[in-house]
Parts: C-alpha cells; sequence; structure tokens
C-alpha cells in the first residue's frame, strides 16, 4: 500500500535489537530506516544502486527527523518515500513513517542526498536517467 501524494512506501516490522530501554525504537534506528526504504524505492525504479560499479551512487549530506510519536517492537511500519526536488549535483528526498496498524505518525524526515562518483571522490551531476524518475515523482 501507497499513501496519497507518495511514489513509493516499504513495510519493516520493529525487530528486538532496534528498541532501548524504554522499549521504544532508538531514535538513531529511524534512519537506518529511511535508508533501506531510499534503496528499496530506486530498486523499484530499476535503478542499481547496490551493483559493482553502482550505476548510481550517492552520499549523504543531510538529514533531518521530527519524531511525533514512538514505535514499540513488533510493530509494522510503513515508511513512505517521495522524492522533492533535484538540483545540478543533489536531490532531496521526504519521508513519512506510520504504524499499519492504527496510521499514527511516527515520524517525519528530509535527507539531502549529493550525486557522488567513489572513485573519483567528489560530487558529480545527477545522471538524467535518475533525475527525469525524480522529477517525474517530486
Amino acid at each position: 500500500m501507497t499513501r496519497a501524494g507518495f511514489a513509493f512506501s516499504y513495510p519493516i516490522r520493529v525487530r528486538y535489537h532496534e528498541i532501548d530501554g524504554q522499549k521504544l525504537v532508538y531514535h538513531s534506528i529511524y534512519l537506518n530506516y529511511i535508508d533501506v526504504a531510499v534503496t528499496e524505492y530506486f530498486r523499484s525504479l530499476g535503478i542499481e544502486i547496490l551493483a559493482d560499479p553502482p550505476e548510481f551512487d550517492f552520499a549523504l549530506a543531510k538529514t533531518t527527523v521530527e519524531f511525533r510519536h514512538p514505535a514499540r517492537l513488533d510493530d509494522l511500519l510503513e515508511v513512505c518515500v517521495r522524492p522533492v526536488g533535484v538540483g545540478t549535483k543533489s536531490f532531496t528526498m521526504h519521508y513519512e513513517i506510520y504504524r499499519q496498524s492504527d496510521d499514527q505518525l511516527i515520524c517525519i524526515a528530509d535527507t539531502v542526498y549529493v550525486s557522488y562518483d567513489a572513485h573519483a571522490g567528489k560530487a558529480v551531476e545527477v545522471p538524467d536517467k535518475v533525475r527525469g524518475y525524480l522529477q517525474a515523482f517530486s
């Protein structure tokens, strides 16, 4: 299921090692959820970011996260993903994470990525193919 306004969503179940002493998802784990979801987003578009070498590579430049409600052990979460902008060498993605059982909004996040050439160690232009997908869904 993909929520209105989102190009993609990915389900993730909260596992035991992701909770803290209060039995809530530890705050940094949400970054893992976002990372998995953006990887699966590009996979769904047929863009190989995990190949060696990758068809498209990018590096995280900035993340902002707003925590709304806690997630708990065994919650089934829906990580919604949508591109919200693309520049010459960077692009921005927006995420909303919901608990599926009650549609509770758990957190909101935004990431800025830089298109990256790991071999050269520098930022490069976002490839036209990727730019087209990002613009089509933003």
